[in-house]
């Protein structure tokens, strides 16, 4: 029988575009994207959609201290939106670094402090605690997350691009690419080759074939594609995310029953989902 380590990942926020609402919302999830691996004397952080308040409130519950490393793909609002309610960067007693991609010529820092100003939002980032830093890098780079752990990002084609994440330590291995249109089919392969060898990867799954027939551009892979990609690499768990925040419970249970039939290695995400890694 196979060991299961410390580390596990937890699905915080699964949806994308918008925060579902609604009962018929309520089984995948109404959060949107907010994924946090945990570690012994580390919490990494993938994403911060509406999703990381809870997380942040359940960090300061359990009076944890660990340092937090949040890494951010790209600046949609659904991926941001809940950084200003994450808890843990008022705080005095934890160290907080926010990991910013630079897309196109603006840097990581002056997309944030757009957010993070009138008329979009009350306050600046002044507001957050000292112990808190911003550190920029370039899609391609590899980012120092301590601890022996390796982090890698690839540029992934989408509207104002996206970043990639390969996070990879002692007993575990994960890639997160949240939002990724497959402009050519080269995209497919290159998310593959990326993420050969690893124990999981998040990827979008937004939207049906007949949807993706008049949503070219919009930047997202289709269920098909998720497919795909999830037969190219058997040794990894695939775990569809990214679910369009229109799409009800009862909707995307009768797509899914198709779905992970086409594929061993295909997984759901649902809010509050836990993943635990074998060694």
């Amino acid at each position: 029988m196979k060991k299961i380590s410390e580390e596990k990942l937890i699905v915080w926020g699964a949806r994308g575009g918008l925060p579902a609402s609604g009962k018929e919302f309520s089984d995948f999830g109404q959060a949107t994207s907010c994924v946090q691996l945990e570690v012994p004397g580390h919490n990494i952080i993938f994403d911060a959609g509406s999703g990381i308040a809870n997380l942040g409130e359940t960090i300061l519950k359990n009076h944890e201290k660990r340092p937090i490393d949040i890494i951010i793909g790209h600046y949609h609002y659904d991926h941001i939106i809940g950084l200003p309610f994450f808890a843990p960067l008022f705080s005095e007693s934890i160290k907080t670094r926010i990991h910013l991609p630079v897309l196109g010529k603006d840097s990581g820092l002056s997309a944030i402090d757009r957010f993070l100003s009138p008329p979009l939002f009350p306050m600046n980032r002044s507001v957050f605690s000292k112990n808190v830093s911003f550190l920029e890098f370039k899609p391609g780079d590899n980012i120092n997350l301590g601890n022996n752990i390796s982090c890698r990002t690839l540029s992934l084609p989408h509207p104002g691009l996206n970043t990639a994440f390969r996070v990879q330590g002692k007993n575990f291995d994960v890639v997160y690419a949240s939002d990724v249109e497959a402009e050519n089919s080269s995209v497919v392969d290159d998310i593959a080759n990326f993420s050969k060898g690893t124990n999981y990867i998040f990827i979008d799954s937004s939207y049906t074939e007949k949807e993706l027939e008049t949503r070219r551009g919009w930047g997202h892979f289709s269920f098909q594609e998720v497919t795909d990609l999830a037969k190219k690499i058997k040794d990894t768990q695939v775990l569809i995310f990214h679910h369009d925040y229109l799409r009800t419970d009862q909707d995307l249970k009768l797509i899914l029953q198709k779905v992970i039939k086409e594929a061993d290695n295909l997984q759901v995400c649902k809010e509050q989902s836990v993943f635990k890694f074998p060694h």
